[in-house]
């Protein structure tokens, strides 16, 4: 009884192909057509893999839980809600000239979802201050704020609460806040970690 092997071919360290067997196995043999095929690939220039970087095995030391940098699911509901319903941009196009103009335009009560927003963040943690992380990975100064204070700037009790908005998301972080914001906070599963 005889035993015969097809040759197998087992990826080298630089990523070709290469035709190993072992000392009892004998190589089928190939047509014509596939020879052909075979040194064509051969003569062709092959693209380098692109495969992501392997991942670091989780441990936990790696992994931060820091109850303080939790947000209450609660809370970002409430966040989102106040945020998205601030306002939003509208683009108006001029038919005299063809020209498309942006112009953020705010809710009739709006005044009262900036002052639910001032609320929230002055219940954030003061040292860790992870309400107003949130809003800055949002970027909620940036798309809501300003452009309200750009479009409501003669309404006086508006852009006072803007402000005071402002200066609670301004004001000067402690090292625990610079450290906590380095860490990432996923809202879903209560997990921190560093970045």
């Amino acid at each position: 009884m005889s035993s015969t092997r097809t040759a197998a071919a087992v990826p080298s360290r630089a990523g070709e192909g290469q035709q190993r067997s072992s000392p009892t196995s004998v190589a089928s043999p190939m047509n014509a057509g596939q020879q052909q095929q075979q040194q064509q690939q051969q003569q062709q220039p092959t693209k380098p893999k692109v495969t992501p970087p392997p991942r670091r095995a989780k441990s936990s030391s790696s992994k931060k839980q820091h109850p303080e940098m939790v947000v209450d699911k609660r809370i970002v509901d409430e966040l989102l809600l106040v945020c998205g319903v601030i306002g939003s941009n509208t683009t108006t196009v001029d038919e005299a000239t063809g020209q498309a103009t942006e112009k953020f335009v705010p809710v009739t009560d709006c005044l009262n979802w900036l002052q639910d927003l001032q609320r929230a963040l002055r219940r954030d943690h003061e040292t860790y201050r992870p309400i107003s992380l949130l809003l800055g990975q949002w970027r909620i100064v940036s798309q809501k704020l300003l452009p309200l204070v750009m479009s409501c700037r003669y309404d006086k009790a508006m852009v006072l609460t803007v402000c005071k908005i402002l200066v609670i998301l301004t004001k000067p972080l402690s090292e625990d806040a610079k450290r906590a914001g380095r860490l990432t906070v996923d809202v879903k599963s209560k997990k921190v970690e560093e970045r």
